[in-house]
């Protein structure tokens, strides 16, 4: 009687699309990948309905996103978030960043205003969409951004950071510079234990650095990874 309806479950659960062989998590972490990568494309042909195929399409992102393909994953996390829009806000931001590092600055871009018309409370998405915007070379809306963010957060370092950056990539060193000046006057707000990108970008043997900038001083590059 028990066995019978251990099936039954099973005939049920299945009738769902819920998948009882290996974990497709599993496979991937076995090194299994191109096995992987035919589950998670048989599991979204087999899904019922619009959240589940969004849900399976964040699956594969994150497949990706575990091999450090960001724009393979980007696909997959559009398609997802088109699909269904019911993914907790966390799990949006998480999608947005790694669709931004895919360099699809649009689509990042739209997600992060969706999600800050929901709650402008979201310090991290608008920090988030100041960056994006510096990225994709919208500098003075980034700056507007990182803004309100230091509105919200005075003297939030990555609001800084971000702003500093803004500023010397749209040419005007001289107004980032004081900047950059603050932030390494107060290493204090740098983690404990991650490296300073002020300090490793910025910080020469000279000592006269500051001063020697000029209007024609090139503007700084940032990895995007520090920031």
């Amino acid at each position: 009687m028990i066995l019978r309806r251990f099936l039954s479950a099973i005939v049920v659960l299945a009738s769902f699309g819920v998948c009882f062989s290996v974990p497709l998590s599993t496979l991937a972490q076995e090194g299994k990948f191109e096995e992987a990568l035919k589950a998670h494309g048989k599991a979204i042909e087999e899904a019922l309905g619009d959240k589940e195929k969004a849900l399976r399409y964040k699956e594969l992102g994150d497949l990706f996103v575990s091999r450090d393909d960001y724009k393979s994953a980007a696909d997959e996390f559009i398609q997802a978030l088109f699909l269904y829009r019911g993914f907790s806000e966390k799990e949006r931001l998480q999608m947005v960043v790694y669709i931004s590092w895919a360099e699809r600055y649009d689509e990042a871009i739209d997600e992060l205003q969706s999600i800050l018309s929901e709650n402008p409370e979201n310090i991290e998405a608008l920090l988030h969409l100041a960056r994006t915007l510096a990225w994709s070379g919208r500098f003075e809306e980034a700056i507007d951004e990182a803004e309100a963010a230091l509105r919200k957060s005075p003297g939030n370092r990555d609001a800084l950071l971000i702003k500093a950056n803004a500023l010397s990539w749209k040419g005007k060193p001289k107004e980032a510079i004081p900047i950059y000046k603050k932030l390494l006057a107060n290493e204090a707000t740098i983690s404990a234990g991650r490296p300073s990108p002020v300090k490793y970008f910025f910080l020469k043997e000279d000592e006269t650095f500051f001063g020697s900038v000029s209007e024609n001083t090139p503007a700084f590059t940032i990895s995007k990874v520090l920031l």
